[in-house]
Formats: C-alpha cells, structure tokens, sequence
C-alpha cells in the first residue's frame, strides 16, 4: 500500500487553508518542543545556579568582613593555644602545674589523682581531682590561679568544708581538667 499526498489543486480554498493552519501548529508545537523547550529549561536552570552562587558570594563576603575580627582574637588567644605531645608528658605537666600552683599559694596538696583522658580530633582533655588543706585566702589564692591560667584549666567541681582536727583550716576538693590541642589540628591562618 502506498501513501499518496493529495493534490492540493483539487482542494478547496478552505480546507488548503485549514490545512496550512494546521502545518503551522504543527511546526511551532514541534519548535516548541525541540528548541524553545530545553532553552527555556537551560535558562531556568542557570538562573537558578546563578542565585545560589549569589548566596554563596554574599556569605563569604560576611564572612571576608569578620576575617579581620578573627585573626584580632586568633592572636589574642594564641597564647593559649599549646599543641600537645604524648598522654604521658602532659599529664605530667599538668601535675607539674598544679603542684606549683599550690605551693605557689600556700596549700598543703594531700592528695592528686589523675583521671581518665577524653580524646578528640580537635583536642585532649585531661583531668585531676585535687584534695587539700589550707586557710580561706590561700583557698582563694589556688581557686584564683588555677582559673587564671594560660593553659585551659577548668573547675569542674569544687568542695570545701572545715577541716576536723583544725577549725581554722579548710579542707578542699577540686576537680580540674586541662584541654590540650592535637598537634594535626593546629589551625593557623
């Protein structure tokens, strides 16, 4: 069976024109389709990625105008930034501290025991729990050094009740920890 195209000559006015109106759907459904479609899409798309990179742009500005605030306090504080070594040699350095803190003061350590070490990517934590025996300003002297340190100690706990034998004297329970920096995560800018 073959298909045969009518002659256009033999059709009337209308239906050639019917059938012209018709080709010209066709073609723009077709264009549409195959060309205005995906260009349209392309342009919403990068419109799209282009008020996404805007953002990005508008928060790393915000971020470019505090970068010198940032490096003001990275300075302040680098001081305190001390980049640890093994477990063993800053906890002895740790114990090393506190005793001079307390002799320092003029407090009697009784006891000090080392507790177990937290460890993260970012940095070490170590711990000591502190027993002594003082008078109320040494008490305050040893408080006041260990918080005023420039290694990151913390009070986590603190107990202080008179001491049984000597009503003037206190008797006291400190927890402290220490946070050290691991040595790879360093930050410098």
């Amino acid at each position: 069976m073959k298909f045969k195209l009518p002659d256009f000559s033999k059709i009337s006015k209308r239906e050639r024109m019917m059938v012209m109106v018709g080709g010209a759907i066709l073609i723009l459904v077709l264009a549409d389709r195959l060309v205005l479609s995906p260009w349209w899409d392309y342009i919403q798309k990068v419109k799209k990625e282009i008020k996404k990179t805007e953002q990005e742009v508008i928060q790393q500005n915000k971020l470019l105008r505090h970068k010198e605030t940032v490096l003001e306090k990275l300075n302040q504080y680098q001081k305190y930034i001390h980049v640890g070594e093994t477990p063993e040699i800053e906890m002895a350095a740790f114990l090393r501290e506190i005793e001079t803190l307390g002799k320092q003061s003029g407090v009697n350590l009784q006891e000090v025991r080392p507790l177990t070490s937290n460890v993260t990517d970012i940095y070490q934590e170590y711990g000591l729990e502190v027993n002594y025996q003082c008078g109320l300003f040494e008490c305050l002297d040893f408080i006041y050094q260990i918080e005023k340190a420039e290694s990151l100690l913390v009070i986590e706990k603190a107990v202080l009740g008179f001491n049984e034998q000597d009503k003037e004297m206190l008797q006291g329970h400190l927890r402290i920890r220490r946070v050290v920096m691991q040595a790879e995560s360093h930050v410098t800018l």
